[in-house]
């Protein structure tokens, strides 16, 4: 890890609970670095943990990437790409755009703790990438470790979800595009990738994890965010999906 990261600790309340969330991240040489963690949450709760990192992110890019728009908060776009597992830990990994950078995003679920390593650049190649994310591994106590040596610069060297946090700033509301049955997953992701290449920051996920939605399928949505924003959202979405309506998911 860089030398002198940020780091930081926040408490949501959600369902009455509360939630910790906590990162560490620095960019150096055009190259963010982070770990997230998300803890107090059921393990069957992973997409919400996911959106919570997700959102966590969005907030901490703006301190160090270089930003010319008057947005705040970074749009992120994370792809899924296959199925990991680390120290019998199992995971996720997805490919990353926030602004001009890419790089790579890998979540695990620990009972009731959760993590993301990413690091993203906005350089063309960089292998400090793949070192970064190599370095990180759960130990026993399912404590996340990573190495905290600095990352030195090298030269010479070769190598999709705007997804808000379901807060009262930000609100619970989703628009509900499209829902599949759940051995329709591919069907849905394809639907998904062509609203994305049409410039709609959807995702799917599983009802099941939601209070508010019916259980036992795969919805194509694009939020949460407030009520009023979901209504707008609605109205420009509705011609390329005619039978969109939005729903609060919590």
């Amino acid at each position: 890890m860089p030398e002198s990261p940020k780091v930081g600790t926040e408490t949501l309340v959600i369902d009455r609970q509360p939630v910790k969330r906590s990162y560490y991240a620095l960019i150096q040489d055009g190259t963010e670095y982070a770990v997230l963690s998300v803890s107090g949450l059921e393990n069957k709760r992973a997409d919400l943990a996911h959106l919570l990192m997700l959102d966590l992110y969005s907030k901490l890019i703006p301190t160090s990437l270089p930003d010319q728009s008057d947005n705040h908060e970074a749009a992120i776009k994370a792809t899924y790409q296959r199925e990991i597992s680390l120290n019998d830990y199992l995971g996720r990994e997805y490919s990353i755009q926030a602004r001009d950078a890419t790089g790579v995003w890998r979540f695990y679920s620990v009972g009731k703790k959760f993590y993301a390593v990413v690091a993203s650049t906005t350089r063309k190649h960089n292998i400090l990438v793949s070192r970064f994310l190599d370095s990180f591994a759960l130990g026993s106590t399912t404590s996340a470790i990573v190495n905290t040596d600095p990352v030195q610069p090298q030269l010479n060297t070769s190598t999709q979800l705007a997804l808000p946090a379901p807060s009262s700033s930000t609100g619970t509301w989703l628009i509900i595009l499209k829902t599949f049955s759940k051995v329709e997953r591919s069907k849905a992701n394809q639907r998904m990738s062509l609203l994305r290449s049409l410039g709609y920051d959807a995702h799917v996920l599983d009802t099941d994890y939601y209070p508010n939605l019916k259980k036992g399928f795969l919805a194509m949505v694009m939020g949460p965010h407030s009520k009023s924003a979901a209504r707008g959202v609605l109205n420009k979405v509705r011609a390329v999906a005619p039978g969109s309506y939005i729903k609060a998911g919590w």
